[in-house]
């Protein structure tokens, strides 16, 4: 008995082909639309000796929509159509975040696009004497500001992020740098000056040669003021009788 086959048609564009038998009495091929074209495949067995017939696939022509509101996105769309989707976004100024776009599934229906919002961020101080500060970000997620105590101050700088975004970020830990003078008159005392800072003042004394008393140093109450020296008193010296 002869065999008739079925033959391929010399063009299968918009469709994918699965021949498992090109004889007619057992004729067996399978396609599905290819990538590109939308519709629903369909096979026709040949008659004697001819390709056998595709159809049912068409060019997807299918296009999405922009979305109404694209505030706080900046996109650039190379292609709306669905098969060939190509559309970036980044976030605008203003906003950030991990921006995605996602393609529609029906013509004319708006790709949809998420992941920015507005940027929250701390203001500086108004006042921010005593500080050396250095601003990287002042957005509440990723904040980093550093600070140091600027020169004529003394401590250790902190910097603490707002609790809510467009209000201050707190500097703190750095205090004015004090210094206390020494009196005008130390007469009656010996005195050894180590430091003339406030915050560790360091100046001690003894009661000077021809004195008497229990030394004492009293640091300076505000900055160059004199620190004050107390407790010694002249020792008293009688005199012979011949002269009074």
């Amino acid at each position: 008995e002869k065999v008739i086959l079925c033959l391929t048609p010399e063009n299968t564009e918009g469709y994918e082909v699965t021949e498992n038998s090109l004889e007619k009495g057992t004729f067996s091929v399978s396609a599905k639309c290819g990538l590109g074209y939308i519709g629903e495949a369909q096979v026709k067995a040949c008659a004697d000796g001819v390709p056998y017939a595709l159809r049912g696939c068409e060019p997807d022509r299918r296009t999405c929509g922009v979305p109404e509101d694209t505030s706080g996105y900046a996109l650039q769309a190379k292609s709306l159509q669905i098969f060939n989707f190509e559309v970036k976004a980044g976030c605008a100024e203003g906003f950030s975040g991990s921006p995605s776009v996602e393609v529609c599934t029906a013509q004319g229906e708006a790709f949809k696009v998420s992941g920015c919002s507005k940027t929250v961020s701390c203001q500086s101080p108004v006042d921010q004497r005593g500080y050396a500060v250095t601003e990287t970000s002042k957005e509440v997620n990723g904040f980093k500001v550093e600070a140091t105590c600027a020169s004529g101050y003394y401590g250790e700088a902190s910097v603490t992020p707002c609790a809510e975004g467009n209000t201050p970020y707190v500097l703190d830990g750095c205090n004015f740098r004090k210094w206390c003078k020494a009196p005008k008159d130390s007469e009656g005392y010996e005195v050894t000056e180590t430091n003339m800072q406030l915050h560790k003042f360091g100046v001690t004394a003894t009661c000077g040669k021809g004195f008497i008393g229990k030394a004492k140093v009293t640091p300076c109450a505000d900055n160059s003021q004199e620190y004050r020296l107390s407790g010694c008193k002249a020792i008293a010296v009688c005199q012979s009788p011949g002269s009074v």
